[in-house]
């Protein structure tokens, strides 16, 4: 997991208030599979609502336009995450 990818999973367990486990992360690799892992610990928000959040973090973090990155976007092969 490279530095982009680290980064973004700790603004996303920021913003949740979650650790992800890194044997975890290691197998999130889109904004779905993060919302699942997270609808899963905590049923405080809705699951749309944790891969919009998650949309818009991803954006922030790598400067990808928000309409480029869908809930099943890969952060490495489609977003360019290293």
């Amino acid at each position: 997991m490279g530095l982009d990818t680290v980064e973004l999973l700790m603004a996303i367990e920021d913003e949740f208030e979650i650790h992800i486990e890194d044997e975890v992360a290691a197998t999130c690799t889109t904004p779905e599979h993060i919302a699942n892992y997270i609808h899963s610990k905590s049923n405080n928000y809705k699951k749309e609502l944790i891969i919009k959040k998650i949309i818009e973090i991803t954006s922030s973090q790598l400067g990808i336009p928000i309409r480029e990155i869908n809930k099943d976007s890969n952060f490495v092969k489609d977003l360019g995450a290293d």
